[in-house]
């Protein structure tokens, strides 16, 4: 007998002692009759005990192996949870759960058949009589609070009858539990409530940015908003909301109240299953030990979700085109049900599929976005550090090759892997940061150092300033009161700002249609800056100048003066026009109006300057 068997039996021996003495004073005082001798009723009753300790034990490993009696006959499988092993009872659209009434019944008999011939044996030892006992046979009755056991098991005491059945009731709610767990999985299979609070808590999720960590749907309108996130970015916003779902998820009557106090996730209530909201029970929802999204249960199209405000042209306006995200999620959840009665927490597990934004049709393939097979077999190594333009690591940086996701840098900056072989586009991007996209081979990535500029953010201030051509005396003049914000004396202007990085070849375009506007996407950089006043649809000044946007920018502000000179709106030819911009780049120069400038201009006295000085 192992060791777990010789502690059940030194428990129920030291049992057999108390049942002793209350059997005896029920005999002496009539309660049991003359009928059946005090041997017989001690022996009658010790083993109803084991029977009971039998039951107990049953429902014990059914709450632990899911209604199962043991792990070896899970017939879908199983994930952890604290632990231990629990079964599916849905997987991928198949369901399969046991039959509880059978196992338990086949538990409790299981139970009787290993431990009566040793318990009748310690008990011949303990009383000096002798103990038989025959083959068991169970049946039970099963109510919401209790089983009844009625268990047929021939026995003798020195060649007495004990009389039969043994009648046992247990105090549980294991029916309760098996009606609300059968009954749920087909409520769920039909009303799919977990798919649509999950998308729920998706819909809702925390805003950062101006944007949703999960977004469905995004368009941009301010000059300049840009929003970007990988898999890895749209990875954790969803793993926070099925957190949220699974901790906010109750049944009909256990709803919390007064919780918009406490906290802004959504609430969930499950209706009644079968027109019963099972109040004597607790049901909660959970996910497995260690649980992770990976990029077989987590797809979504566009990936990566990248969407850039560009200005209309000869407009005051910047519009994205509006994009539709689309979700694959297949997620386990542990439904976990705790009996009051005995402590027990029976346990199984099912899955969450939403598909296309709805709860999925189990019937689709499994692949909802079928990598290319490029990326599934990566036969070739990837080293590649990043690090920002003063030698720091970059963590957090997601690299793509090949169209394939890869992963992101660690604390270290650096990202080592698989990666495909081939010829394609080495992609590294964090948001805050410029993006690096160049053609590599895969024996170009072993041992890469890439720099990444940081982004700063910017305010910039726009003035116009209102320029007079004196041609009599070839003169520019711009009078003391002529500065001010843009749209002070002509509305409906705006700006058009060029950025052009000669070293990468790289062009920025961002319109403005306050006296405020805000660069964020623009890598620091020396660029050629062009910028240009446009008032009812023309173009009434301009400048270009050369400009270093440095990091050390970032949350600073920046003043734009641009010339307001009537002129401008008459000029056709082109060469034309680009003297005249150098030309009112020069007069502001010579004037100490920038044209962009780190300190605002106070108290402007006035310039003139001839055209021979330009």
């Amino acid at each position: 007998m192992g060791r777990k068997g010789q502690v059940e039996f030194i428990v129920i021996l030291g049992l057999l002692v108390v049942i002793a003495v209350v059997v005896f004073y029920a005999y002496q005082s009539g309660i049991l009759g003359p009928v059946v001798s005090p041997d017989v009723s001690l022996a009658e009753e010790s083993v109803r005990n084991l029977i009971r300790t039998g039951a107990y034990q049953t429902l014990n490993n059914m709450s632990l192996y899911g209604g199962y009696l043991n792990a070896d006959s899970f017939q879908l499988g199983s994930l952890t949870f604290n632990g231990r092993e629990v079964p599916y009872w849905q997987k991928n659209g198949q369901i399969q759960y046991p039959d509880l009434h059978s196992n338990f019944k086949e538990g409790v008999k299981n139970y009787l058949l290993q431990y009566k011939d040793g318990f009748a044996n310690a008990y011949t030892e303990q009383e000096g009589k002798e103990l038989i006992i025959g083959e068991p046979s169970i049946s039970a009755n099963f109510l919401n609070d209790k089983i009844d056991l009625l268990v047929n098991m021939p026995t003798t005491l020195d060649g007495n009858t004990v009389p039969q059945p043994y009648s046992v009731s247990i105090p549980t709610r294991f029916e309760e539990t098996n009606d609300f767990s059968t009954g749920f999985l087909t409520f769920s299979g039909t009303n799919r409530p977990l798919e649509y609070f999950t998308l729920g808590s998706m819909l809702f999720s925390p805003i950062e940015d101006g944007e949703h960590d999960v977004p469905f749907y995004i368009h941009l309108t301010q000059c300049g908003d840009m929003v970007y996130k990988d898999w890895f970015d749209v990875k954790n916003g969803i793993e926070y909301a099925i957190k949220t779902t699974l901790a906010h998820t109750y049944m009909p009557g256990k709803y919390p109240t007064n919780v918009l106090h406490t906290t802004s996730h959504p609430k969930y209530s499950i209706p009644p299953i079968n027109g019963n909201e099972y109040e004597n029970i607790d049901i909660t929802f959970h996910l497995p030990d260690d649980f992770e999204l990976n990029p077989k249960n987590l797809q979504f199209t566009p990936s990566p979700i990248f969407v850039q405000a560009e200005p209309i042209p000869m407009t005051t306006i910047c519009d994205s085109d509006p994009m539709f995200v689309q979700y694959y999620i297949i997620y386990p959840t542990i439904v976990r049900v705790k009996d009051p009665l005995t402590g027990n927490s029976f346990q199984f597990a099912t899955e969450v599929f939403i598909f296309n934004n709805t709860p999925g049709d189990w019937g689709v393939p499994s692949d909802y976005l079928p990598s290319p097979g490029i990326c599934e077999n990566p036969g070739c190594s990837i080293d590649i550090t990043v690090r920002d333009s003063d030698g720091n690591s970059i963590p957090s940086v997601s690299v793509t090759f090949m169209n394939c996701l890869l992963g992101r840098t660690d604390s270290s900056g650096r990202f080592l892997g698989s990666a495909p072989c081939g010829i394609g586009p080495l992609e590294v991007y964090k948001q805050g940061f410029g993006s690096y996209k160049e053609m590599k081979s895969s024996d170009d990535i072993e041992g890469l150092s890439i720099t990444l500029s940081k982004t700063p953010a910017v305010n910039l201030h726009f003035y116009e300033v209102e320029v007079q051509n004196i041609t009599l005396t070839k003169r520019y003049k711009i009078s003391s009161g002529a500065i001010s914000y843009i749209n002070t004396r002509h509305p409906d202007e705006f700006v058009n700002l060029n950025f052009y990085s000669y070293v990468r070849n790289q062009f920025y375009q961002r319109f403005f249609n306050n006296k405020i506007g805000r660069i964020t996407a623009i890598p620091a950089d020396v660029y050629y800056v062009s910028g240009t006043l446009i008032s009812d649809a023309e173009a009434v000044g301009g400048v270009m100048v050369e400009y270093i946007l440095e990091e050390e920018l970032d949350g600073k502000d920046l003043y734009v003066y641009l010339p307001y000179i009537v002129e401008f709106g008459q000029i056709e030819e082109e060469v034309e026009f680009m003297t005249g911009v150098q030309d009112m780049t020069r007069l502001l120069e010579a004037c100490g109006l920038g044209p962009i400038r780190d300190t605002p201009v106070q108290n402007f006295g006035g310039c003139s300057v001839g055209y021979n000085e330009l």
